[in-house]
């Protein structure tokens, strides 16, 4: 890495305050979360069909807004990990996952794991978008359909990138036993 980066990256961004809250968190909450707030649950060995994950969002929030009696079944655990890099090599690392199909708004995974999948569907290459600055929801949206119709007999991981900025203390995964029509 270039020695020069960082004081680059300092005087480039000094008075920008989302700026600074994001290099705290990364550097200094994101250690403290992985080290305190970590389980062991790893979600692959869980039954579902289709995992959907809301990066970044607090459950508390989706509660709000979502009308959670719809679901046949609905929990919250904690992760095993606090960000998606600790996530996703906790969940996925080192492992054959021919029967799950991932399709991810988050640039970050296919860093990580990508070969780990049956299929791997990176929206974000395409999906991403310069006004908002990020992967708007309905590009993975119509990809996850997409792969739902070309995968029907695979489990499917849709990983939005939408609600974002650390959020949460503690990361949450939210388990719904949603019934697939085969």
């Amino acid at each position: 890495m270039d020695i020069l980066y960082p004081l680059r990256e300092l005087h480039k961004h000094y008075s920008q305050p989302m700026w600074w809250r994001n290099r705290i968190a990364q550097r200094v909450i994101g250690p403290i979360q992985n080290r305190w707030y970590e389980s062991e649950l790893g979600v692959i060995n869980e039954d579902w069909d289709t995992l959907i994950l809301l990066d970044g969002c607090r459950e508390d929030l989706f509660r709000e807004v979502v009308d959670i009696s719809r679901f046949n079944s609905y929990e919250t655990r904690t992760s095993a990990g606090s960000a998606t890099n600790g996530w996703t090599n906790k969940n996925f690392a080192g492992q054959a996952l021919t029967d799950t199909v991932y399709v991810t708004g988050n640039p970050v995974v296919p860093r990580q794991v990508q070969t780990a999948f049956h299929a791997f569907i990176e929206v974000w290459r395409d999906g991403f978008d310069e006004t908002y600055g990020t992967v708007p929801p309905e590009p993975v949206t119509e990809a996850a359909i997409e792969a739902r119709k070309e995968y029907p007999n695979k489990r499917l991981i849709v990983h939005y990138l939408q609600p974002h900025y650390p959020f949460n203390w503690v990361s949450r995964v939210t388990l719904h036993d949603l019934q697939r029509n085969r």
